[in-house]
């Protein structure tokens, strides 16, 4: 990071994850053959294979952030009180609860099958663009 043409700057608030300190990077350098890493020309696949890598760890953030979402509305529904009685008894709020935790638990499995095929060594570029999906898509289209 200290070779002259590496360039850090600060980025803009990250909505979400600003623990990461994330920088923007401005590359003008050339790198001698003893410092690349993997092969020549392969380059294109080792960022490829950090994007895999990339897409399930935010599946599992999104994973842990639902479950963090689901306790909180369980916790609400059973404190909350309509027409004399917590909401928790209302099957309406018990079907949500219930969609909650089913689309968690398969959002779940999806992470780890994404996870396990790339401990494997497998490229999972299918495996984790859908778990990625699963938690990031179902909030973004306004579902549980």
């Amino acid at each position: 990071m200290e070779t002259p043409g590496v360039i850090r700057t600060a980025r803009a608030d990250s909505l979400g994850v600003r623990g990461l300190g994330c920088q923007d990077l401005e590359l003008d350098i050339t790198v001698s053959e003893a410092h690349v890493l993997g092969s020549v020309d392969q380059g294109f696949d080792l960022a490829r294979w950090a994007l895999h890598g990339g897409r399930i760890a935010i599946a599992a953030q999104a994973l842990g952030i639902g479950e963090a979402a689901l306790d909180e509305a369980l916790a609400y529904a059973k404190q909350r009180e309509a027409f004399g009685q917590t909401i928790a008894n209302y099957q309406a709020i018990q079907w949500m609860l219930a969609d909650m935790e089913t689309e968690l638990d398969a959002a779940r499995m999806l992470t780890l099958k994404a996870a396990a095929a790339r401990s494997r060594g497998e490229r999972p570029m299918a495996e984790a663009s859908m778990a990625k999906l699963a938690r990031v898509g179902s909030r973004a289209q306004g579902r549980r």
